[in-house]
């Protein structure tokens, strides 16, 4: 990726054995987003790197994003109570 972005990682959790799901603070040309990405280890790697699969959104759209993941909680909590 860029050099010129400063990413911090916030969170990372596992796919499988070879990817992870990251989410990361950028700033990039004085803006802020979230980055939501699949990394995974290539065949004969050692590192993770970035796939093009993901979220790149502007910073301000994190209230949203966070209501949206909070419904979906709620309705799977849901939906194990059903079973």
């Amino acid at each position: 990726m860029d050099t010129e972005r400063q990413r911090l990682l916030l969170h990372s959790f596992p796919r499988s054995e070879r990817e992870e799901i990251r989410i990361s603070a950028v700033e990039h040309e004085g803006k802020d987003y979230i980055d939501l990405r699949l990394w995974f280890i290539p065949d004969g790697g050692n590192d993770y790197v970035p796939t093009k699969r993901g979220l790149y959104l502007p910073a301000d759209t994190c209230e949203q994003l966070q209501r949206g993941i909070s419904l979906l909680v709620e309705h799977y909590q849901k939906q194990r109570h059903k079973k």
